[in-house]
Formats: structure tokens, C-alpha cells, sequence
């Protein structure tokens, strides 16, 4: 092969590769928000629980809701909600490397913390939204309700998403803006 052939195939071979790197970006990051998706939580969750709690290592999961995110954007339009989502995916983003933080689905976020242990989890949690409610954004505050649900030794990943899922629907029940912790797995 003459070296401008051998070149060209570099060159073929780089734009596949870039290619398919943006492919695996699409498949696993949300493109608003840019934070890891359902797909990618879900993919890396089992590994980042696996073994957990143990003494001196509690963690556990935060799904959060943005609360009256329809309001926003019946009032303000969509681009003020889409402005308030990626406002909240900058807060979660900059939780640190102990966290495994995604974008759940429409204005839902999922959040898998370690803390030395639970009453560290609490207070993660807290700072957490408190943080989204003291943000100001052009069309005014928002707020989050959170449902904490401790990682059980031995518990599926799913039970521990559904008991999560409980305790924020307990949290906009007891009136939003708050932190909801589920009962203990069985």
C-alpha cells in the first residue's frame, strides 16, 4: 500500500472510532441534562452496591421529582423547564465520586450515595435539597421531594428502587420539599 493509502485508512479508522464512541454516549447519557440515563444507571448500579452495607459503609438510594415541574412549564414554557432540569443535573453532577447519579425520566433524577452510615445518608439527602431550593433561576425557586431507601444486605437492585419510589411518593404526601425514608426492607 502506497503511505497515502495507509494514511486515509488511519483516517477511516479514527471517524469509525469517534463514531461509535458518540453512538455509546447517545445509548447511555441523557442528551438534555447530560448525565448518565436510566440505562447506564441500571448497567453500573449492581456493581456500585454489590457488597454494601458493611460496617463503616451504608448507602443508599435517592429518587427525587422536581416538584410542580408542570407548572414551570405550563407557565414559563419548556425551555424554562429545560433550563430547570439541567440546573439540577449541575447540583447532582458536583456530588463527588461516591455517588452514581442519573436522569431517571422526565423530572426525575436517581442518586446511589455511601456515607459512613444512615444518619450520613440523611443529611447527604438534606443537603441535597436543600441545595435545588436555594437556587435561584430566572423564572424563580424550585424544590424536590426525596424518597431515601437504605441498600439491605442481600436486596435486589428493583426492591430497593421500588421502596425508594414509595418514600418520595410519601415525601409529596407529606407536602414536598422534604425527605421521605422508606421502611426497612423485610
Amino acid at each position: 500500500m502506497r503511505h497515502h493509502q495507509l494514511q486515509s485508512l488511519g483516517r477511516a479508522a479514527r471517524l469509525t472510532f469517534q463514531r461509535a464512541e458518540q453512538l455509546a454516549n447517545f445509548a447511555f447519557a441523557d442528551p438534555l441534562t447530560l448525565l448518565p440515563n436510566r440505562r447506564s444507571f441500571l448497567l453500573h448500579a449492581p456493581e456500585f452496591v454489590r457488597g454494601l452495607p458493611r460496617p463503616g459503609l451504608a448507602a443508599a438510594v435517592m429518587m427525587l421529582d422536581v416538584d410542580d415541574f408542570k407548572q414551570v412549564n405550563d407557565t414559563f414554557g419548556h425551555d424554562a423547564g429545560d433550563q430547570a432540569l439541567c440546573a439540577i443535573a449541575n447540583v447532582l453532577a458536583d456530588l463527588g465520586r461516591d455517588h452514581l447519579v442519573a436522569r431517571w425520566g422526565g423530572e426525575e433524577f436517581v442518586v446511589l450515595a455511601r456515607a459512613g452510615s444512615a444518619a450520613d445518608l440523611n443529611a447527604f439527602a438534606e443537603e441535597v435539597r436543600r441545595s435545588v431550593s436555594n437556587m435561584r433561576l430566572p423564572h424563580g425557586a424550585l424544590s424536590v421531594s426525596i424518597g431515601l431507601a437504605d441498600v439491605a444486605p442481600g436486596e435486589s437492585l428493583s426492591d430497593l428502587l421500588i421502596r425508594a419510589d414509595k418514600a418520595l411518593y410519601a415525601a409529596k404526601h407529606q407536602g414536598k420539599n422534604r425527605v421521605a425514608r422508606a421502611a426497612q426492607a423485610a
